[in-house]
């Protein structure tokens, strides 16, 4: 944590502390399996499985490429690879963007969450000092 971290930690009252420490940023690991448990799990998994099949082909190809005698089908069996590896950069790309969309969405809420919590301390604080 930064300097600024601990000087927001220490200003929250225990309830804030208690909720602020339950707010912990995830692994990239655990923001991955996240991308599963999201309501388009589904798209996820087709990814997941065209990323493998990707993966499969371009193994197989380049291993084409790689025993290839003529220069012809050597450059058929190299453009192949590269499209296999395309696909493959794409949907990581498109997964790591999804992730930080997820990243962002949980820091409005934590930033949602002490908005909450600073309302209420107005709220009661202005309520303390008006008369009666």
């Amino acid at each position: 944590m930064d300097k600024f971290d601990d000087a927001l930690r220490e200003a929250l009252g225990d309830e804030e502390r208690k909720v602020w420490d339950e707010l912990v940023d995830p692994t990239p690991l655990q923001m991955a399996g996240d991308l599963f448990r999201s309501r388009l799990r589904w798209f996820h998994v087709v990814a997941a499985i065209e990323a493998l099949v990707a993966l499969g082909l371009g193994v197989w190809t380049l291993s084409k490429f790689l025993a290839a005698d003529e220069a012809l089908t050597a450059l058929r069996w190299g453009l192949a690879f590269v499209g296999c590896a395309w696909a493959l950069w794409a949907i990581k790309m498109w997964s790591w963007l999804q992730m930080q969309r997820y990243a962002l969405t949980r820091e409005l809420k934590r930033l949602e969450l002490q908005v909450v919590h600073l309302s209420t301390r107005i709220d009661a604080t202005v309520g303390e000092g008006e008369p009666s």
